[in-house]
């Protein structure tokens, strides 16, 4: 499948050819550009390449519903099989991934694991001394890139094989989110009640605070960032690609650079450049 490819900041921006789009009460398809390619014909319509529960599915489709049954869109906007799949329960059950939770400890590595001396705790790599028994509490939650959370008391923190890579004991939790290098992540801080983003160099990529911080961890590259009653998107360099002003974000289609976004009862999709289809 052809894609469109922008620039946008730093980041690339590659959009989809074939875009839902809701005109009245059904579905059709536009191109990145807003022009109508697939006539609304649909009481429902997922992006093209968005899989939901039908993982053996290869090829280049869009789930559609229409009569009451959903079907496989081909890219020329053919009708193909009919298909049984939970598409719309997922949806419909989870409007949007879940919040941060506490991070999980991961053990399950033969050269990394916790010890404990005299109360504290740390971690010994091949069985020797690597980071120092000085710690309340130790997480891991990369074995790949030798990364720990860390508490003090009620703070956490983050140490790293690379000194370079630490986040001071400061924040009344941290969440680890993992990108594709291994050396390159984020954290979700959070400090009286507000959360932001840092990057693995702990800079604060939003310069800005949020009262709540949602993603979804297929691809940590767009965040749904709340302020106040409304949301918005941010890129993981900082770039914001809307303003706060929807009322709800659904992170499910990040692989496709779209979003749905609710504003005002009505759902539409948003691209990564932060333009709108509705």
């Amino acid at each position: 499948m052809a894609l469109g490819s922008l620039t946008a900041g730093a980041q690339r921006c590659f959009v989809e050819e074939r875009i839902p789009v809701q005109k009245g009460k059904l579905w059709g398809f536009c191109d990145s550009n807003g022009k109508m390619i697939i006539q609304p014909a649909f009481t429902t319509a997922y992006p093209y390449n968005y899989r939901g529960d039908l993982s053996y599915v290869s090829g280049t489709y869009a789930i559609v519903k229409k009569n009451g049954l959903l079907y496989l869109l081909d890219f020329d906007g053919n009708l193909r099989d009919v298909v049984e799949s939970k598409i719309e329960e997922e949806i419909d059950s989870k409007p949007e991934p879940s919040t941060f939770k506490p991070s999980t400890i991961t053990e399950k590595n033969s050269t990394l694991k916790k010890y404990k001396e005299n109360g504290k705790e740390g971690a010994l790599k091949f069985n020797r001394n690597f980071l120092p028994a000085e710690y309340d509490e130790v997480q891991i939650p990369d074995k790949e890139a030798d990364i720990f959370l860390v508490r003090n008391g009620r703070r956490w923190g983050l140490m790293a094989e690379k000194p370079e890579l630490k986040i001071p004991i400061l924040y009344d939790s941290l969440v680890y989110l993992k990108m594709y290098g291994i050396y390159e992540f984020y954290v979700a801080a959070r400090l009286k009640g507000k959360w932001k983003l840092l990057n693995y160099r702990n800079e604060d990529i939003g310069k800005d605070l949020y009262d709540e911080i949602r993603f979804n961890n297929e691809q940590n590259v767009y965040f749904a960032v709340r302020k106040g009653k409304k949301w918005g998107i941010i890129g993981n360099e900082g770039r914001k690609v809307s303003e706060f002003k929807y009322d709800a974000i659904d992170l499910r289609f990040i692989l496709q650079n779209l979003f749905l976004v609710t504003q005002n009862g009505k759902k539409f999709y948003v691209d990564c450049r932060g333009k709108e289809y509705k």
